[in-house]
């Protein structure tokens, strides 16, 4: 089963962490109220945050507003209280506007405390320029209590990576570990019917509300985008502005079009690559060998391994597992590449690699998905949609549709597998104001990314042509979520807080296409001198490549944290072991780990061991160097998109370890 969720691409390399504390303040038992307390999560060094819960009640009894859709839930004979966690990130400004920015996670189920908060600075630092970042876990979710955790969907994930298993013994032993979770939860007294959209606006109204705002600014991605619409619809008191990326609008069918959507965005792809000169000379056909590599593993799978990242279960991360790739999981692991803009590129040469046997690139792939594992409340995600969504879809419709596509097998799953789930999960559907359109008059711009496999652009349209002060834009050559990690998106959505009266300036979308990937691709660098104090080191840099200001001896062409290429100098008076057990102690939980090359490299002044890493389609390449006194390291670590990795390999890397020297 997949959310609609947003997946973090891996700004592992510019972050220093720091552990901090948070004021507390007196005893309150009024509902709604907030509690302050210390964070749940590391904080990050740069920043100022206060964190706390919001405390409600899981059931608000004639809570709504007259504008909030008619509830299906049964109010209960005693009122439980629930635990949201919140983070109120600082400004860095030092005069900020009056009105944060709140983000809402996707999924449903997402952490957005688990996945951002200890590296927030890296994801939503220019959104902090101006303003004040609030991250809440839903209800349901991540630090809130309780967090619908469902380990045993996680294990049944894992327990099936080396099975060749039919879409319906797939669908059989998910929904079984999903009922597990159903039992234990419910036996935890854990009402499953409080977790929906409508309580979750519920909750953002009443945070507003107990922390004092006139007014804020939303900001959805995915899932996210289908709760900020029913805050929009129940609560639009109080919202200044709304941006709204990779939507899912309450009168889509999720479900059932699902495989439709998958199509679509394969053929974004082949249409693409087919119609750039390049890309179609170095993969001719691709939309051919695609389909024939995964009916040619459906009949012979591959078993290959893989390393576990930090998956949410103790004692699994680092553990090496078999991993078997069938047609099917093929298909899957390159239609969850698409949630990652920057991943886009490179994808034909993966089709390619896989058509000729090499399957590397597609185990990583499936590696940085499992790590999203962690961030993920599958309760809370089946609660959502097993109240809102799926009774609102069409199993006939799907079975036909899949039939519809064959060439996709088994990758979708069976028609049974959704509505299956909500029959065993047992919550009552919505009433049919949730599958209703939002109309509203809140300032809200509208994104959508041209590759999006979920959420197509058709669907914010759609989301946009009943918000009568909306703007709408396309982002070429985007994925799904793109303007956490894309400068135009990004540039577009800070523009929207700004000055949501008026339409943002759009024109950084105009020649926006794919670069796309191709073998043995040269790189064209100039290197330049450069003298840092700090660090005590000299040597050559790419000569246009930008720094970021707030971490010393980063480089990046475009100097910002989330370049996918990216050059990281350092030096530390620790010898190199202790270098490598402290990057392989921060980042193996995210699915990196390094390992020794066998290789050794002399420069006039230090003597280098040479380590790799993946994660996803990003290989790292790092050296460890010393001096004859072996008692300081000096760093070069180099992150390259896999297409261009061996290209910036011969003209960063090698000059760079050369030429580095202390001083």
């Amino acid at each position: 089963m997949s959310p609609t969720r947003v997946v973090r691409f891996p700004l592992v390399f510019a972050g220093l962490l720091l552990l901090a504390l948070s004021a507390c303040q007196a005893p309150n038992t009024a509902v709604p109220r907030f509690e302050t307390s210390d964070c749940p999560f590391t904080k990050p060094q740069s920043l100022s945050v206060n964190c706390g819960y919001l405390v409600v009640q899981e059931v608000r009894p004639q809570a709504q507003p007259s504008t909030a859709a008619p509830t299906a839930i049964a109010t209960p004979a005693v009122q439980k209280t629930i635990r949201l966690a919140v983070a109120i990130f600082k400004s860095t400004s030092s005069t900020p506007a009056a009105d944060p920015i709140v983000y809402l996670e996707g999924g449903p189920g997402g952490s957005p405390l688990r996945a951002y908060a200890s590296q927030v600075d890296l994801y939503f630092g220019p959104f902090l320029a101006q303003r004040d970042l609030i991250l809440v876990d839903q209800r349901g979710t991540g630090y809130s209590q309780p967090a619908l955790d469902c380990p045993q969907v996680t294990q049944a994930d894992i327990d099936a990576l080396p099975l060749d298993l039919s879409a319906a013994e797939s669908d059989q032993r998910s929904n079984a570990a999903l009922f597990a979770c159903r039992d234990q939860l419910t036996g935890a007294g854990d009402n499953l019917a409080a977790y929906t959209s409508a309580e979750s606006a519920a909750d953002f109204n009443d945070l507003r509300s107990v922390l004092g705002y006139k007014e804020w600014n939303l900001y959805g991605i995915s899932y996210g985008t289908r709760l900020a619409l029913t805050i929009e619809r129940d609560f639009p008191a109080g919202l200044r502005s709304v941006v709204i990326d990779s939507v899912l609008p309450p009168q889509v069918d999720l479900i059932d079009t699902q495989p439709d959507n998958t199509i679509r965005a394969f053929n974004q792809l082949f249409d693409s690559c087919a119609a750039d000169a390049a890309c179609s000379a170095a993969y001719p056909n691709l939309r051919t060998v695609f389909f024939d590599t995964a009916q040619k593993l459906n009949q012979t799978p591959v078993k290959t391994s893989i390393t576990l990242p930090d998956v949410g279960i103790p004692g699994l991360a680092g553990k090496q597992v078999d991993l078997l790739i069938n047609g099917d999981s093929f298909i899957s692991a390159i239609f969850q590449a698409f949630y990652v803009t920057s991943y886009l590129p490179d994808l034909p040469q993966v089709i390619y690699q896989a058509s000729q046997g090499s399957l590397d690139a597609v185990a990583q792939i499936d590696t940085v998905f499992m790590a999203s594992e962690k961030d993920v409340s599958w309760g809370m995600y089946a609660s959502v949609n097993c109240y809102e969504e799926v009774p609102f879809s069409n199993e006939s419709k799907l079975a036909a549709d899949l039939q519809a596509h064959p060439e996709l097998g088994g990758s979708e799953g069976t028609a049974q597998r959704a509505f299956d789930m909500c029959q065993g999960w047992g919550v009552a559907p919505a009433p049919a104001s949730e599958d209703q359109a939002v109309k509203s008059d809140v300032p809200t711009l509208v994104l959508s990314g041209q590759f999006d496999p979920v959420t197509p652009p058709e669907w914010g349209k759609l989301a946009a042509s009943t918000l009568s002060k909306s703007y709408y834009v396309e982002i070429p050559a985007a994925g799904h979520g793109s303007s956490l990690s894309e400068t135009c998106p990004r540039r577009l959505a800070l523009s929207f807080f700004d000055n949501p009266a008026a339409a943002p300036d759009s024109s950084c979308t105009q020649g926006l296409k794919l670069a796309f990937g191709l073998p043995n691709q040269k790189v064209d660098i100039t290197l330049a001198p450069f003298d840092d104090n700090t660090l005590g080191i000299t040597g050559l840099v790419p000569a246009n490549w930008r720094t970021l200001a707030s971490v010393p001896g980063f480089y990046s062409p475009n100097g910002a944290a989330d370049d996918p290429i990216q050059l990281i100098l350092q030096s530390a008076p620790v010898p190199p072991d202790q270098v490598l057990t402290q990057f392989n102690n921060q980042f193996n939980a995210q699915g990196v780990f390094f390992t020794a090359t066998g290789q050794k490299h002399a420069s006039p002044w230090l003597t280098y061991t040479l380590y790799s890493a993946s994660y996803g389609l990003t290989r790292i390449d790092m050296a460890l160097g010393s001096d004859s006194s072996g008692g300081k390291t000096y760093v070069v670590l180099l992150q390259s998109p896999l297409s261009q990795r061996d290209g910036l390999y011969q003209a960063v890397f090698l000059p760079v370890m050369d030429a580095l020297k202390p001083k």
